[in-house]
């Protein structure tokens, strides 16, 4: 199982946990006049977070994020490889920075015990904390792989191209069996 396919995994089941989780607060509160405490904390500290910072390889995986081709499609394919490239790169130094940010923001929030209080419940929060850094770190990790061309082939490919290829590997992987 690939790096996007665990993450997609995960963020498929936070999702679902999610669905039920509000599900049921709505259901609490308005057939027994009592919702779940906690659920927005919860909702917002967890379960968005796991779904948005967890998932950002994923993207990356699939080629998904917003890019501008207005001017690059119409550039020489040795300047679009270059370009690419030199995107990459500044994708890897700026999520690098961001992991090493953010895991200390999380270390801060675990030492002080960080947490929430709804309807009188004390949500415990510092571990959702280490969530962000550990997305961003395995974005850092998909963009260092296409930088090494393991899917990224910087010396015969254009973008248009690796994202061709991207999406036939994809099709590719759904049609295997699953019983490997």
């Amino acid at each position: 199982m690939g790096l996007s396919r665990a993450a997609t995994f995960v963020g498929a089941i936070v999702i679902v946990l999610m669905m039920v989780h509000v599900t049921a607060d709505v259901v609490s509160k308005f057939l027994f006049s009592k919702p779940l405490p906690g659920t927005i904390a919860l909702v917002s500290s967890y379960y968005m977070v796991v779904v948005t910072f967890l998932c950002l390889c994923v993207v990356e995986a699939k080629n998904g994020h917003i890019d501008v081709e207005l001017v690059a499609d119409h550039l020489p394919a040795r300047i679009q490889r270059a370009l690419t490239a030199v995107a990459l790169v500044i994708a890897l130094v700026v999520f690098s920075a961001f992991t090493w940010k953010t895991l200390m923001v999380a270390n801060d929030k675990f030492a002080v015990g960080a947490f929430e209080t709804e309807q009188r419940v004390k949500i415990i929060t510092w571990p959702s904390y280490y969530i962000v850094p550990i997305g961003t770190a395995l974005m850092v990790l998909m963009v260092a792989v296409k930088l090494l061309g393991r899917r990224f082939d910087l010396k015969h490919q254009t973008l248009a191209e690796t994202y061709e290829r991207a999406n036939a590997v994809e099709v590719e992987e759904e049609r295997e069996p699953k019983n490997k």
